[in-house]
């Protein structure tokens, strides 16, 4: 299994006049190698009342996060309540402030189908994956997915990624020795 924690950035701006409630959607945020689109951080924070801004208000983050910055204006953030959410903070803000929440998930590195197995069937999935992505097409993998798929780690879907995964594959299916996880393997490759 391969531990996954990426930083997703949100600006989140309140004004002197904040909403009860103000809900992040499709937004577009930069993951190093490539876009994370839609809906990314799941839970609540709650900002408190400030010296300019009496009132609390809540924002709302929504969806399957793999992580998440988010930037509150002149307000005190109070808690981060989520069951994905597994870092937060309280801090006392008079200017713009970035507060970090880091969500992490389990993937298990080139199971892109996700049967506990990493096989030619998920190198197959991967050169679709390329061959509809390289034509303009939708590729069709969740980011769980794209994450378990992109097996050398450089931010790029392609066929060698497939590559990669069939050797594995072979590697797992002939060897008599203890198996390495498949990032180690391509270490030695």
């Amino acid at each position: 299994m391969f531990p996954v924690g990426s930083t997703v950035i949100f600006d989140v701006s309140l004004n002197d006049t904040p909403p009860t409630e103000m809900d992040i959607n499709d937004v577009d945020v930069d993951k190093s190698y490539y876009t994370i689109e839609g809906n990314r951080i799941y839970g609540r924070v709650k900002i408190d009342e400030s010296y300019y801004h009496p009132n609390f208000c809540f924002v709302d983050f929504h969806s399957d996060t793999l992580c998440g910055d988010f930037t509150i204006n002149d307000f005190c953030v109070v808690s981060a309540n989520s069951d994905n959410i597994t870092e937060n903070s309280s801090v006392e803000m008079d200017k713009d402030h970035t507060l970090h929440a880091v969500w992490e998930k389990t993937v298990n590195l080139g199971d892109v189908n996700n049967d506990g197995q990493v096989d030619a069937v998920d190198a197959s999935s991967v050169l679709a994956y390329y061959a509809r992505i390289s034509t303009n097409q939708n590729g069709e993998y969740t980011e769980e997915q794209k994450l378990a798929a992109d097996v050398n780690d450089d931010g790029q879907i392609n066929a060698v990624d497939a590559s990669n995964i069939l050797a594995y594959y072979t590697y797992v299916s002939t060897t008599k020795d203890d198996i390495v996880p498949i990032d180690e393997y391509l270490k030695k490759m």
